[in-house]
């Protein structure tokens, strides 16, 4: 789990290649011990990154469905918090 939050401080400070690479490891470690709880982390934060990048919303989209499906499961009200200030900028965009 600690690869998540160093892939978390990465993507604050603008380091998203290698946050990329540090939320890889942590997702495949997480799923492989099924640790639910950190591959939501990893669910969102890819979300995050991909909305940074300017990446296809629907590959954003999926991975946000993700995250929020685990804090749904578990209960994780702060990831559910993230996964919903995700979606507010969309409330501001333009229609």
């Amino acid at each position: 789990s600690f690869r998540i939050w160093t892939a978390m401080a990465l993507e604050v400070l603008g380091e998203l290649d290698r946050a990329e690479e540090h939320l890889q490891d942590a997702l495949e470690t997480a799923q492989k011990q099924d640790e639910r709880c950190v591959v939501g982390w990893c669910y969102w934060l890819r979300a995050e990154i991909g909305r940074t990048r300017g990446i296809d919303g629907a590959l954003v989209e999926q991975s946000l469905q993700q995250a929020e499906a685990i804090a749904r499961e578990l209960s994780l009200v702060a990831l559910a918090k993230r996964c919903e200030e995700h979606r507010e900028p969309e409330a501001d965009a333009p229609r």
